[in-house]
């Protein structure tokens, strides 16, 4: 059977979905079929797909568009889109959707020589140059904003002995840079025995010269396991970034959300690891508008934010996402949310000048 050109449109904000696109182009060269850039070329085009956020979703609905419009290949979609926003999809002439739990389906179209799920990983990231090892999908919270959760799931971890292998054997290949990816890397382990603490022991022991960068760690284990990521961070294996969703500095807005993390505890350790670790970087997540937050609300953001400037900030001004619970409030209007968006801004450029300790920087940045 000849093989198809495939195009693989692979843009996601999510490391562990571009993981998983990577694959799949893997996928599709060891069963003969090949890549191509062109959609005027491609038998097939596979959209890989985030869809947490409206902005990604808009990003989905203007590939889609362009894809339909300018190609006369048949449209494969993968990763978040089939269950958070299926309703994009019905718009649209779809040969097959998959989710992150049956892209085995690929098989039906492309299997030649090696079914998907003989298919091994891919690591490489292009977009954090780095090697990077997943540890497992899914969580265990529960929190009243998130669609993504319908997606991926209560966490499915992968075995430790697993992970120090992909790591250990790309450090025999050469590679010095890696990335631990999980949808959040605190869940790990609560599905089998283990957890994060014992994993970042485990690789701390690896011998050699190389440094790992930590995905996104809920606050609720950054607290339970404070003294691991701090010794870890201290570690020469450490990039020295810390990526926290932390999502706002109210506690009645964390609370409506379903996040149940201490504030001013939070702050506390943030302190200490300035104190004993000067150099190292912040990544937060903020959620500005969440349908419950005061102006008061807002100002304890703003205050945290200014206490403790990130390096590097995600703003996501809140989307009332279906069938969460956060959907079911009032929402607040546009001009405020906005203008707290860029309240936001104004206040973490202003605090990082003011601290002169680090640089606005991109994260992973070394």
């Amino acid at each position: 059977m000849p093989g198809y050109k495939v195009l693989v449109s692979n843009q996601v904000g999510c490391e562990s979905t571009e993981l998983e696109g990577n694959r799949v182009t893997q996928y599709l060269t060891l069963n003969g079929h090949t890549l191509t850039e062109s959609i005027h070329e491609a038998d097939y085009i596979i959209v890989n797909t985030c869809a947490f956020l409206r902005a990604h979703r808009d990003r989905i609905i203007s590939r889609l568009d362009t894809f339909s419009r300018e190609s006369q290949a048949r449209i494969i979609v993968m990763g978040c889109a089939r269950e958070i926003a299926p309703r994009i999809l019905e718009s649209y002439q779809i040969a097959l959707a998959c989710g992150h739990s049956d892209l085995d389906k690929l098989d039906s179209i492309f299997f030649q020589f090696v079914p998907f799920k003989q298919t091994p990983p891919y690591h490489w990231s292009k977009n954090f140059k780095r090697v990077v090892i997943s540890v497992g999908r899914g969580c265990v919270f529960t929190c009243s904003y998130c669609s993504i959760k319908k997606s991926i799931g209560f966490i499915k971890s992968r075995p430790m002995p697993e992970i120090i292998a992909d790591l250990q054997a790309s450090l025999a290949s050469s590679q010095r840079r890696f990335l631990l990816a999980a949808d959040d890397l605190g869940s790990y382990g609560k599905d089998c025995g283990t957890n994060l603490s014992e994993l970042l022991r485990e690789i701390e022991q690896i011998e050699g010269d190389f440094t790992v960068l930590l995905s996104n760690i809920h606050l609720t284990w950054f607290l339970k396991y404070f003294d691991a990521i701090m010794r870890f961070l201290a570690s020469a294996h450490s990039s020295k970034w810390l990526f926290l969703p932390m999502q706002s500095g109210s506690q009645c807005v964390l609370t409506s959300m379903r996040r149940y993390y201490p504030v001013q505890e939070i702050s506390q350790r943030l302190t200490e690891l300035v104190r004993h670790l000067p150099n190292l970087r912040f990544y937060f997540d903020m959620i500005v508008g969440y349908p419950t937050e005061s102006e008061d609300d807002f100002n304890q953001t703003l205050s945290f934010i200014s206490k403790h400037p990130p390096s590097c900030l995600m703003i996501a001004p809140f989307s009332a996402e279906e069938g969460t619970l956060a959907a079911k409030l009032p929402s607040l209007d546009e001009v405020t949310i906005r203008s707290r968006v860029d309240w936001l801004n104004i206040v973490r450029r202003t605090a990082i000048r003011r601290e002169n300790r680090v640089p606005i920087a991109h994260w992973g940045e070394e």
